[in-house]
């Protein structure tokens, strides 16, 4: 087996800031003076294993805080070496991982999915579900307020019913979690999502002072991809609606031009699912 050279995983940000990009999600840290704070594990627990390692070998601080910004597999599958500090999320994220945990998330159900990727059999035989330790309902704060730093943690919604995103307004940057699929088509299709809160977050995020976002998934980006993001999702919302005062299906809507989807489906799933939102408003 090839060992994975894990630093080539973890880029700076900014002087305490970093952000570790793996194929499948990724994830944020902040260098507190005394520790570390990490903002999800990514998808699978040998990547989270590295990630913390790397970590607390280079900077000689231990991991305390592990905030997991929703309840999605690729940003909870991940956290079984995180599983002795404290995991931060929102409260909703504890009904929804016992509802997957009675489907999707079952014994049976990961073991047929070890079948359909045999090569991440042993990844996934090491996924361990960790539910959150400490919850909040709209805030988290973790200051070290001798030395000025503070990361504000706050509940969107949006992606998803448990989506929260963070800022760390000392270094200007937002870890926005999957409420940003930077450079692609946004993954709004989940049955919890709520197009207008997502709206709002991100009209929420552009009254913050930052300069660097750094998203769920795809490149590190800026303040203008929010902009381009909201911009996006009102031209949609006036979309759907019209489509749906007009009887308009989901094959026939004309999305505005934007972003390819990562993968096939996304962009028409999401359509299905903001139909189905606003038809029960």
């Amino acid at each position: 087996m090839i060992k994975m050279d894990f630093s080539q995983l973890l880029h700076e940000v900014t002087p305490h800031t970093l952000m570790f990009q793996t194929d499948n999600s990724n994830a944020g840290v902040i260098i507190f003076p005394n520790f570390i704070v990490a903002i999800d594990p990514t998808m699978y627990p040998p990547d989270a294993r590295g990630f913390r390692d790397i970590l607390e070998k280079n900077y000689k601080k231990p991991v305390k805080f592990l905030l997991i910004t929703h309840y999605h597999g690729d940003h909870v599958f991940g956290a079984a070496p995180f599983k002795d500090v404290e995991i931060i999320s929102h409260e909703s994220q504890l009904d929804l991982i016992d509802e997957k945990l009675k489907g999707e998330w079952s014994k049976t159900a990961f073991e047929e999915w070890k079948k359909e990727e045999p090569d991440r059999a042993d990844a996934i035989d090491q996924i361990e579900i960790c539910k959150p330790t400490k919850t909040f309902k709209s805030e988290f704060i973790i200051t070290d307020e001798e030395n000025g730093y503070r990361l504000e943690i706050y509940h969107a919604g949006g992606h998803t019913k448990d989506s929260s995103f963070a800022y760390f307004q000392k270094e200007k940057v937002i870890f926005a979690g999957d409420l940003m699929f930077a450079k692609s088509f946004p993954w709004a299709g989940d049955p919890t999502c709520n197009p207008d809160a997502w709206i709002q977050a991100f009209e929420k995020i552009l009254t913050l002072d930052f300069e660097h976002v750094i998203p769920g998934h795809g490149p590190l980006v800026g303040r203008e991809e929010i902009v381009k993001h909201l911009d996006f999702f009102k031209d949609l919302r006036k979309i759907i609606k019209k489509s749906i005062e007009k009887g308009i299906s989901a094959d026939k809507i004309k999305i505005p031009n934007f972003y390819s989807p990562v993968q096939p489906g996304m962009d028409t799933r999401s359509i299905e699912h903001w139909l189905k939102f606003y038809s029960l408003k």
